[in-house]
């Protein structure tokens, strides 16, 4: 029986190569070949260079700027150029963003450049040239921890641990990104904080599915879970519509 089955898998692997092998002759050069399932996995554990950035950097050595990859059952294309830096517009993505391709993973074209000069400069002002600066906001919203705790301890109160690190780690982040920090006990970061917990917990798996096969997103989005996540990312919408960050 054990040896049935390696014989049906490699047939099926063989067949599977010659069928990929056809489809991809018009696409960018990549590893090849692709296996069932785990796509070009193998290749990129082969090609291990610490950090998957360093292996995408190496496959670029061998195949050029333009990479055709495919990691489990999704396919890439890994650019390492500029000339094509605008994506398709992905509707999972611009429904929990105003219907537009913004931010700074998401976003594409001239805003993705603009987004990415201003993340480069603000991590070298705080990550990587000013670490004194960066030190200085984490010491400040430690010592505020740490005042929380002692005047819980000292009143006898219970201090509930749920989300207890979450506001210090919005205004870190928040420092760097905009100069400004807030109380913790300030309404509106209270209230941001609860819209982003509702948000994080009524992602369904529906979400997943399309991502994988995107073909399915008209029919997904039509569900009763994925219209409670639209409820949700409209109300974050609206907190932040009215500006209150």
């Amino acid at each position: 029986m054990f040896v049935e089955l390696i014989v049906l898998i490699s047939i099926v692997s063989v067949i599977w190569s010659l069928l990929n092998s056809r489809f991809m002759k018009n696409y960018p050069p990549g590893p090849s070949p692709i296996f069932p399932l785990i796509g070009n996995i193998p290749q990129l554990i082969a090609y291990n260079k610490g950090t998957m950035i360093e292996s995408f950097a190496a496959l670029k050595l061998d195949y050029g700027p333009l990479i055709f990859i495919k990691l489990g059952n999704v396919t890439q294309c890994k650019l390492k150029i500029d000339n094509w830096i605008d994506r398709p517009f992905d509707e999972l993505i611009g429904d929990r963003s105003f219907g537009k391709s913004l931010g700074i993973i998401f976003s594409s074209g001239n805003n993705w450049r603009e987004m990415r000069r201003f993340t480069t400069r603000t991590l070298r002002d705080f990550g990587f040239g000013k670490n004194k600066s960066m030190e200085s906001v984490i010491d400040e919203e430690i010592s505020l921890l740490f005042t929380k705790m002692d005047h819980a301890a000292n009143s006898g109160e219970a201090l509930p641990m749920r989300q207890f690190f979450t506001v210090s780690i919005l205004n870190i982040l928040w420092s760097m990104v905009a100069g400004v920090r807030f109380a913790h006990d300030d309404g509106r970061l209270k209230t941001l904080i609860q819209l982003l917990d509702e948000t994080t917990k009524n992602s369904p798996v529906e979400t997943n599915i399309a991502q994988m096969f995107p073909v399915l997103w008209n029919v997904i989005k039509h569900t009763p879970k994925m219209k409670s996540r639209s409820v949700f990312h409209t109300r974050l919408q609206a907190f932040f519509r009215v500006g209150n960050i």
